[in-house]
């Protein structure tokens, strides 16, 4: 089966990058046919490349909205999905699931969306929230299917009747299996942010909160691109900053959460974070936000805690719970390595999503 994935940025490691990357590796490694098309290549895209993944640069699906040369990128989509002739075009991230499936109409191919979280969720600044919601009642009609990677995903498309009930199905992320060292916990303990130092997450709340809790002893790495200037002045007025590692961004994420012993995520929204299956996968107890797919998968009180957004005191108290208590924190770290081995697998989540390609594409079990 040929599958072409339609993405607006393949240059930086995200949630969406991660998925279409790991996606089409898999794809490839059984006789498959993946390709890529994208509006900005980089790391990413260069990393498929060199494992034989074809990649397309189509410069004009761009991230913002940008009526001129969102029309050029819709006529060039469907100039080269003519020459392609996927069996199914896979679109990805909010911009890219608008054009790539008006294109994908306009060449008469099927059709599938994959909803990362959608543009129009709560937390999302108003004007872009309505004009990506009238967006996708527009193009809701024009797919064959739409993937959400959260329960919570699914209801929001249907509560807003972007497309009926039997045209959307939950498909949570997955990711492959890593055999884990065992864990040697730190002194003083580790905390660990994964995340881009842009919306939605929120590094500023998790500073404020640490620096309510400067009596425990604790260091915190925090990994991600982006600028993060703003974050380093926050912990120099709060006088921790001697107590912080701004690490940049880094690929090694195995790597990088065998060096923590918590890990946290605060974000304003979320669809379901690849970061803290990551998380879990290692065996680290997590701190998370409430919001978007995370209660999905984080089990409050038994894989981590979560907290409201925005909430210093919530996030300095959970935190104080497992700095403090380093057998909750095993026991947390152990339930959540558990559940990532029931439940978010890379089996649990390409199994369900190539049964969707083969149903939309008529080829059935056939290729």
């Amino acid at each position: 089966m040929k599958i072409a994935f339609v993405i607006t940025l393949m240059d930086g490691l995200g949630g969406a990058q991660v998925h279409v990357r790991d996606l089409s590796l898999w794809l490839k490694a059984r006789g498959h046919e993946p390709v890529i098309l994208t509006g900005a290549v980089g790391c990413v895209s260069d990393d498929l490349k060199a494992q034989g993944v074809e990649v397309i640069h189509v410069p004009d699906i761009v991230r913002p909205i940008r009526p001129v040369r969102d029309l050029r990128a819709i006529w060039a989509l469907r100039r080269k999905l003519l020459e392609i002739r996927p069996d199914v075009v896979s679109c990805h991230s909010s911009k890219a699931g608008l054009v790539g499936r008006v294109a994908a109409r306009l060449a008469g191919l099927p059709v599938i969306f994959t909803a990362h979280g959608w543009a129009f969720t709560p937390g999302v600044a108003t004007i872009p929230r309505y004009i990506y919601m009238a967006a996708e009642w527009c193009c809701g009609p024009l797919s064959d299917h739409i993937i959400c990677v959260s329960g919570r995903g699914r209801r929001q498309a249907l509560a807003a009747h972007i497309a009926p009930p039997g045209k959307i199905t939950t498909v949570h992320n997955g990711m492959p299996n890593i055999v884990v060292a065992p864990r040697q916990p730190h002194t003083p303990p580790r905390i660990g942010m994964i995340a881009r130092f842009a919306d939605p997450k929120d590094h500023k709340t998790l500073i404020a909160a640490l620096a309510t809790i400067r009596d425990l002893p604790w260091n915190l790495r925090l990994v991600g691109g982006g600028n993060c200037d703003a974050e380093r002045r926050q912990a120099a007025e709060l006088n921790i900053i001697d107590r912080i590692v701004f690490a940049g961004e880094r690929s090694d994420t195995a790597n990088v959460l065998q060096e923590m012993d918590i890990f946290v995520l605060l974000s304003r929204h979320e669809g379901f974070p690849r970061s803290i299956l990551e998380a879990m996968r290692s065996g680290l107890p997590v701190v998370g936000t409430n919001v978007g797919g995370i209660p999905e998968s984080v089990v409050d009180g038994e894989t981590g805690l979560l907290v409201p957004f925005g909430d210093v005191a919530a996030t300095a108290a959970a935190l104080r719970t497992v700095i403090g208590d380093q057998e909750k924190r095993a026991q947390m770290g152990r339930a959540g390595r558990q559940r990532y081995l029931d439940h978010f697998t890379f089996e649990h989540m390409v199994d369900p999503t190539l049964a969707i390609y083969r149903t939309v594409s008529g080829l059935g079990d056939s290729k």
